[in-house]
């Protein structure tokens, strides 16, 4: 699952793992899967429109 967070801070980043770990897999009814979870740092992470990145968790 890939969720896309506005902001280039640590705080930003943080709180985008807070909520998928401490609301959104409860909201869902998801469950974490196998694989590793990531950050995805690109170009656009310093980009002049926003930046963005963007998080990738394992779901079963």
């Amino acid at each position: 699952m890939q969720f896309t967070l506005p902001g280039n801070t640590t705080e930003r980043i943080v709180a985008g793992w807070k909520y998928i770990y401490g609301r959104w897999f409860a909201e869902t009814g998801y469950e974490h899967g196998d694989s590793d979870d990531f950050d995805h740092f690109d170009e656009r992470f310093h980009g002049p429109g926003g930046p963005v990145s963007e998080i990738y968790i394992s779901i079963k």
